[in-house]
């Protein structure tokens, strides 16, 4: 466009130019015709005169001569009077362009600065999309390297068979079963071969503090990505078994942990999902496809088959979860035998006692529905909320119940 005023500005200062030296030829015409004219009627009035005529005629010729210059001069006069007058118009017309084209100049500084100013907000939004790009594929990659698993066997490993995670199989007390023991963050080196007789609780513990964080919000992504440690965690829980010589807390530990992975197994391998009760008809929760000791579970027969009334301790309803919103959270931490008893009485104080699940007053409580669909496991409810609650209800205290949400417990 810049081009373009300027070539509309040249031909316009051609045209001023060639106008004035038009005027200019044409006040030189006028003069040379006033000349010729006068020439003329000296000629003409030259013949007419008797050269013997006295001293007076030659006054009468001399009049026409100096009205003729006098005509000549009004005339160049009036001529100068136009071509100034040209050269004015020339002069204002220059002065309008140059407004006009300091105008356009301006637009067009104006219109280049703000068409700048936009293409360095592109760039630089295009770096922070490209830097968050970054960090994505480098947080891919450090979660890549972490659940990398060393799998090479020592040679008295390659003797020794070993069980796949699916396989049902347990391996006696005297079968020696190489068993790599991970922790995310770097790689696993085989362990020396022993005899496995629990399994690992850490494997399950560390894919917790890692992918769920402290409301229960779980990454399942981040599980996906994580399969193959939770797949070796399965593996053990399948070979291992609880038995006779297992404690109370052992086995309780072993039973909600298990409850738990396979839960999330089922999210992980069946994603994307919104809720878990879109899996088999709205009934996830009774297909049978656990291997554990060589038998084949469903989650019902774990709950309420073996924990509930193997264990008879409503606590553990604050521990397993079924992978839903108002689920109570499922804990970023694995059950041992060692802190079984306290993790138990910290999450069930904590549900109990959070707004969001319960709305306690003296007079009136509102709760999640856990507490109607399990009435019996918790007996009288004001006595057992009171152990826990920061509030206490009364004993005849109105009770109603919350909706469920069923959608998926995911960040």
């Amino acid at each position: 466009m810049l081009r373009y005023i300027i070539f509309t500005s040249l031909i316009f200062s051609i045209a001023c130019n060639s106008a004035a030296k038009q005027q200019e030829k044409s006040v030189n015409n006028n003069t040379e015709l006033a000349d010729q004219k006068s020439k003329e009627l000296v000629d003409r009035n030259s013949k007419k005169t008797n050269p013997a005529e006295t001293k007076e005629p030659e006054t009468s010729e001399a009049n026409p001569k100096e009205q003729i210059k006098t005509e000549t001069a009004d005339v160049m006069a009036d001529n100068k009077d136009e071509v100034m007058s040209g050269k004015e118009e020339v002069a204002a017309a220059k002065s309008r362009w140059q407004v006009e084209v300091d105008k356009q100049k301006s637009k067009i500084e104006e219109s280049t600065s703000n068409k700048t100013n936009e293409a360095k907000a592109v760039v630089s939004e295009s770096n922070s999309v490209l830097q968050d790009k970054k960090k994505e594929v480098k947080d891919q990659v450090k979660d890549a390297k972490e659940n990398v698993v060393s799998t090479v066997p020592s040679k008295q490993t390659v003797e020794t068979t070993t069980i796949p995670a699916t396989s049902t199989k347990v391996p006696a007390k005297d079968e020696v079963v190489s068993q790599p023991r991970p922790e995310i963050g770097r790689v696993a080196k085989p362990e020396k071969d022993r005899i496995l007789d629990r399994p690992d609780h850490s494997l399950w513990d560390n894919l917790l503090k890692k992918y769920v964080d402290d409301t229960g919000g779980v990454d399942y992504a981040g599980m996906a990505r994580a399969q193959n440690i939770m797949d070796m965690y399965v593996a053990q829980l399948a070979q291992v078994a609880p038995g006779g010589d297992w404690s109370k807390e052992e086995q309780l530990a072993y039973w909600i942990n298990a409850y738990n992975v396979f839960t999330v197994k089922l999210i992980v391998e069946n994603s994307p999902l919104k809720s878990i009760k879109d899996l088999y008809g709205g009934k996830p929760w009774d297909q049978k496809w656990i291997d554990l000791g060589g038998k084949t579970y469903s989650l019902n027969d774990i709950e309420n088959g073996i924990i509930r009334p193997q264990f008879n301790d409503a606590r553990i309803h604050f521990a397993v979860n079924c992978a839903a919103k108002s689920c109570p959270p499922l804990g970023n931490k694995a059950y041992t035998a060692k802190n079984l008893n306290s993790l138990l009485d910290s999450s069930t104080k904590a549900f109990i006692n959070n707004p969001k699940y319960n709305q306690l007053s003296n007079r009136s409580a509102v709760i999640y529905k856990i507490f109607e669909w399990y009435a019996k496991d918790f007996g009288d409810l004001p006595s057992y909320f009171n152990k826990y609650a920061t509030s206490p209800i009364d004993k005849n205290a109105s009770i109603t119940y919350n909706e469920y949400d069923w959608s998926l417990n995911s960040k």
